[in-house]
């Protein structure tokens, strides 16, 4: 395997895990979020956009949050701007854009065991 395929494996490996993570933390994110909830949820994407290990994912995500900051006031507020952070980067990539409409968002990262992700106040079986 040259040095440019090990590369390209740690990149997707690394971003696959990432939009995982931002587009469940935003499917569990509360309802009607606390100021606190709201600043951590801020500073949680400002920070990735600091510390990704891809450097050039790093850069276009940080210029992105300084054109569109992140949208924490409530759960679809950041499930949507999550959405739509992912579209702009499948639409450098020439891939298909996905649909930000709550119930198709709903339907691809809400899953798993209730028990995990807190109580009916984050939304959880609605």
């Amino acid at each position: 395997m040259c040095l440019f395929q090990i590369l390209l494996f740690f990149i997707i490996r690394v971003y696959a895990q990432m939009h995982f993570r931002l587009h469940t933390t935003a499917a569990y994110y509360p309802i009607a979020p606390s100021t606190t909830e709201q600043y951590a949820a801020t500073a949680f994407m400002r920070s990735i956009s600091r510390l990704y290990p891809c450097a050039w994912c790093r850069d276009d995500f940080h210029q992105a949050l300084k054109q569109n900051p992140v949208k924490a006031e409530s759960r679809e507020a950041l499930c949507k701007w999550v959405c739509e952070q992912h579209n702009l980067i499948n639409e450098k990539l020439g891939k298909e854009q996905f649909s930000c409409d709550m119930e198709n968002l709903d339907r691809r990262w809400r899953g798993g065991d209730p028990r995990c992700y807190g109580d009916e106040e984050s939304g959880v079986g609605d």
